[in-house]
């Protein structure tokens, strides 16, 4: 993102020099104070509106992995045996969690419904062991419950007139500081300055609204957590590396198992794991 901000900056400095300023500034003036306006108000509603949906969808992320723990920790009440093999099935669902986009979070009800088929299956020797076959498959239908919520907070994006009407707003807005420019050295350097702090608001509204704000404070870094309380090695696809969503900074220190895949989007076929210390 800073390498995008600064090419905006030098871009905006240049038609600072080049833009002639308008010989009359006082429609320019009235016309830069309405639009700010209408371009503030709708921009602070749509940051708010998308800090409302990524603070739910952490939410549902979050309570997602205290279900799995509490599963595991109780499926040790079944035997170590049946709780070693619950953890496998646990490993292919944190798993699929990288392998697929948040959008596409459906893609796990299988894994969660054979999570559920596991318990089921499990002979029950006590009344003990029925309880907590029980209280596992509440959350785990708990699970399939958030796992709606999810696939409708993460289809409820900003629709195209929402981006029109700022985009239009933030240019006519860059357009009316260019024609402000009286030519001197603070105008020059104050207007490239405003301009991208405009450009750098809508990009941080665009990844709020594409879920990639933060994307490894919110979901890789809780995800590194509950793969090492479940005595798992981490897991991460390199997409997500090579893309910059995942920092290597994050991941220094850490063995991570690192998915690779020879085929593009969503064809997850052939997938390859090698184990690597960053």
């Amino acid at each position: 993102m800073f390498k995008y901000l600064v090419a905006t900056y030098f871009v905006l400095m240049a038609l600072v020099c080049t833009v002639p300023p308008a010989q009359s500034t006082d429609i320019v003036t009235i016309i830069i104070s309405i639009t700010t306006f209408i371009f503030a108000i709708i921009l602070g509603f749509s940051m708010a509106e998308r800090h409302a949906r990524f603070s739910t969808l952490k939410q549902l992320f979050s309570s997602i992995d205290g279900l799995v723990l509490n599963s595991y920790y109780i499926s040790g009440a079944l035997g170590k045996k049946t709780q070693n093999q619950y953890r496998k099935i646990l490993d292919v669902f944190l798993m699929r969690q990288f392998d697929y986009k948040v959008d596409e979070f459906d893609m796990l009800s299988d894994n969660i419904r054979g999570m559920q088929e596991f318990f089921w299956s499990v002979p029950i020797k006590n009344a003990k062991q029925g309880l907590v076959v029980d209280h596992a498959c509440v959350g785990l239908e708990k699970i399939i419950e958030y796992e709606r919520n999810i696939k409708y907070i993460v289809s409820n994006r900003m629709v195209g007139y929402e981006w029109g009407s700022l985009i239009i707003l933030a240019i006519i807005s860059l357009y009316c500081l260019l024609l402000l420019n009286d030519g001197s050295w603070s105008m020059v350097i104050f207007i490239p300055i405003l301009g991208t702090a405009i450009v750098l608001l809508l990009f941080v509204l665009y990844m709020l609204d594409q879920l990639s704000w933060k994307h490894e404070q919110w979901m890789a870094s809780p995800m590194f957590d509950v793969f090492e309380k479940l005595g798992l090695v981490p897991y991460i696809v390199f997409p997500m590396i090579k893309s910059g969503v995942i920092s290597r900074k994050m991941l220094k220190g850490r063995k991570i198992r690192v998915a690779y895949f020879p085929n593009p989007y969503p064809d997850n076929s052939g997938k390859k794991i090698k184990i690597e210390q960053f």
